[in-house]
């Protein structure tokens, strides 16, 4: 009986591979412009978000209610992320500026000056380094140490603006990817180039470790193709087709089984697709209820949720149909 159960789900699961529209458990417009960043708190609780209305805002994951703005960037907010520990926030904007807040009272505990507009920001696996890539009228990578924001050192790899940044969750890597179509691998924290990789034809908008740190992830904005790389090797494993579709940013599920990637067709309606990396197959795409791009997208630690983020302001959290549950030690897929 219990076998036949998780049969029965399997198999209806599939018969909604190609669903159309998210289970959304809630939404709201929760800015007055373009979502660019989505980011959860590592505990799940809390969802921040950052807009092109220069705001970032924090939400309470479970029912979407609104806690409070945690920090304003000039020109538009386009990165936030969430320290390991949870106790701080970082976001950067149009203004130059990356900022670190605490979560507790919103208090901007450090803020830097840089060169050029802050397209990402990452802590480091300990929390002690924040790397931030920036763009326009400087292509560098910035790294500053969290406690005072003391510059630590400058990467001009790029030939173009750095649009995203990411550390490995076992601290020994840290990846860029930039305007030049290039994805960039470094050691950590000694940060010597390991890789520089290529695949793609135009500007790589994301870069993105699995948690377990064996896969790193590259979206290329209009070539419409999302590449996974193995580590610490560096070979190519998969490569997946968004179908002309631009891509906006892309996230893998933390047990590293499946990747999202958010964009946007040439007529602005929105899309999110998700892929089974083992299989390489096209496991869930959402075409309806996105009438606006999808800008930004997370899933929550515990895999059981996804946020995305509408070029429109609308924020939204919904259920991961992918989310993998058990029955007395035998998995399945929850609808």
């Amino acid at each position: 009986m219990k076998k036949s159960l998780v049969a029965i789900i399997l198999a209806g699961s599939c018969l909604v591979c190609f669903a159309q529209a998210p289970h959304v458990i809630w939404s709201q417009i929760g800015h007055a412009s373009q979502i660019n960043s989505v980011a959860f708190s590592p505990d799940g609780t809390l969802l921040a978000t950052a807009g092109d209305d220069t705001e970032v805002k924090l939400w309470r994951a479970s029912d979407g209610a609104y806690l409070g703005l945690i920090d304003r960037h000039p020109d538009g907010a386009q990165t936030v992320q969430f320290s390991h520990r949870g106790n701080l926030l970082a976001a950067g904007g149009i203004d130059r500026n990356v900022s670190i807040v605490r979560v507790s009272d919103f208090a901007r505990l450090v803020n830097v000056e840089g060169t050029g507009f802050v397209r990402g920001v990452a802590f480091a696996a300990n929390d002690m380094v924040i790397a931030t890539s920036l763009g326009y009228s400087s292509n560098e990578l910035c790294l500053y140490r969290v406690s005072d924001g003391e510059l630590m050192g400058i990467h001009r790899d790029h030939w173009g603006t750095v649009w995203g940044v990411d550390f490995s969750g076992d601290g020994r890597f840290m990846a860029t990817c930039g305007a030049d179509s290039r994805t960039l691998v470094y050691t950590y924290p000694n940060r010597n180039l390991l890789f520089d990789l290529g695949g793609h034809q135009d500007d790589v908008i994301s870069v993105k470790f699995s948690s377990d740190s064996r896969l790193l992830a590259s979206a290329g904005e209009a070539d419409w193709t999302v590449r996974v790389w193995q580590m610490p090797s560096g070979g190519s494993l998969r490569t997946f087709d968004a179908g002309h579709r631009l891509l906006h940013g892309i996230a893998f599920s933390p047990d590293a089984a499946y990747l999202a990637a958010a964009g946007e067709d040439f007529s602005g309606t929105g899309s999110i697709l998700i892929w089974d990396i083992a299989s390489g197959a096209l496991a869930r795409r959402y075409l309806q209820g996105l009438d606006r791009g999808v800008h930004s997208i997370a899933f929550s630690p515990d895999g059981s949720k996804l946020a995305y983020g509408l070029h429109n302001g609308a924020v939204a959290v919904a259920t991961n149909p992918l989310f993998r549950v058990r029955f007395n030690g035998a998995e399945a897929i929850a609808r």
